[in-house]
């Protein structure tokens, strides 16, 4: 995707993550569980300011600590 112009690179990416988010609200539906889909801004920040030193992982990690809370309506 480096050759590509950046329009069609960003129009192949938003095509798969649509495909994957339509997959994963499918299985769910099949298995009878709720989808709650969370704005993920600001949550490698949060993440990294609250998680790494405590929990001793990665960034990435620590933003799923931010989100999971997002999701059940609590605020940071």
């Amino acid at each position: 995707m480096l050759y590509r112009p950046k329009k069609e690179n960003k129009t192949l990416s938003s095509f798969a993550y649509k495909k994957i988010l339509e997959k994963v609200e499918r299985k769910c539906l099949m298995n009878e569980v709720d989808v709650i889909k969370v704005d993920p801004k600001n949550t490698s920040k949060i993440g990294k300011e609250k998680y790494t030193k405590i929990k001793g992982m990665s960034v990435h990690y620590c933003a799923a600590y931010v989100i999971n809370p997002r999701g059940m309506g609590f605020v940071d």
